[in-house]
C-alpha cells in the first residue's frame, strides 16, 4: 500500500468522524490532525485546506458505500438478488456506525445546497451510484424479469432517492420503525416498483 495513500485515507475517515460530530462549518484541519494524531502541518501537507478535506471525505464515504454494495453484491447469481443485496447493504452496521454516518451525510448535504463545490462531488457520487443501479435493473430488463416500460437509467433514479429515504429514516427513526422492518418494507417497495405490469 502507497505510505500517501495510506495517509490521505487516514485524514479523510479523521475527517467524516470530525464533521459527524461538529459539522462542516465548526470542523477545522486542527480538529481532524487531533483526531488522526498528526500535525497540522500534515493535514495541509495532503490537503489544500479545509475545502479540499472536505469534498475528499465525501469521495471516500461514496467508495467505501461503493465497496460495501459490491462486496454484498459479489455472490449474487440474477438481478433481483443483486438489487437484493445492494438494498441490504444500506442497512448493515451498529447503531452507532450508521448514526455517525448519516450525521456526515447530513452536514454534507446542507453544505452541498450552498457550495457548488461540494455539491458537484455529491453530483458525481449520486451519478455513479445510479448507474450501478442502472446496470443491475438493465440486466433484469434483459432477463424480462424487471420492469421495461421504463428506462433503467430513470427506474434506477427513482430507486436510488428511495432509497436514501427510507435509509435516513431507518437511522432516525429508528425507535418507532425498526432496521429490520425498514429494510424488509424497502425490498418489498422496490421490488413493486421495478416488476413487470401484466
Amino acid at each position: 500500500i502507497d505510505v500517501s495513500d495510506e495517509r490521505r485515507r487516514q485524514l479523510t475517515s479523521s475527517a467524516r468522524r470530525v464533521i459527524a460530530a461538529k459539522g462542516t462549518v465548526n470542523a477545522t484541519l486542527r480538529d481532524v490532525a487531533v483526531d488522526a494524531g498528526v500535525s497540522t502541518g500534515i493535514v495541509s501537507y495532503y490537503f489544500d485546506g479545509k475545502r479540499d478535506l472536505l469534498r475528499a471525505a465525501v469521495r471516500a464515504a461514496a467508495d467505501d458505500f461503493s465497496r460495501r454494495v459490491e462486496k454484498t453484491e459479489s455472490a449474487a447469481m440474477d438481478p433481483w438478488e443483486r438489487l437484493d443485496a445492494h438494498v441490504a447493504a444500506l442497512f448493515e452496521g451498529s447503531e452507532k456506525r450508521r448514526r455517525q454516518e448519516l450525521a456526515f451525510w447530513a452536514a454534507c448535504w446542507s453544505e452541498a445546497a450552498r457550495a457548488d463545490d461540494v455539491r458537484l462531488v455529491h453530483r458525481d457520487h449520486f451519478n455513479d451510484w445510479c448507474a450501478h443501479l442502472a446496470s443491475i435493473i438493465s440486466g433484469g430488463q434483459a432477463a424480462h424479469v424487471m420492469d421495461a416500460t421504463r428506462t433503467a437509467d430513470d427506474l434506477a433514479a427513482f430507486v436510488a432517492c428511495a432509497l436514501d429515504g427510507l435509509w435516513l429514516h431507518s437511522v432516525i427513526s429508528h425507535e418507532a420503525a425498526p432496521r429490520a422492518r425498514i429494510r424488509d418494507i424497502t425490498l418489498a417497495l422496490v421490488r413493486r416498483m421495478l416488476t413487470p405490469v401484466g
